[in-house]
């Protein structure tokens, strides 16, 4: 019998990596090639802290927020979680 709800989504539910921070709102991952605004609505999270990204380009996230970490490991999330199968 089928999960009713997919946590991990398809091939969206996140991305991994390290990156520093370009500017007050903007951290860089140079070895990305994101999708426009793929992560826009997603969580980023460095260390203890969380962000929400607003959007992004090919390698820049951007924050609603001033960032407070330098260079470091960074997860992207999306922000809802589950996947209706009846739905689909």
């Amino acid at each position: 019998m089928a999960r009713p709800y997919d946590i991990t989504g398809t091939n969206q539910s996140g991305d991994s990596g390290t990156a520093s921070v370009g500017g007050n709102t903007t951290y860089t991952d140079s070895t990305k090639a994101w999708g426009t605004n793929q992560w826009a609505g997603g969580v980023l999270t460095v260390g203890a802290e969380s962000w929400a990204v607003i959007s992004n380009t090919a390698t820049v996230l951007t924050v609603a927020e001033d960032l407070t970490q330098g260079s470091n490991l960074y997860i992207i999330r999306r922000r809802s979680c589950c996947r209706d199968y009846a739905a689909a």
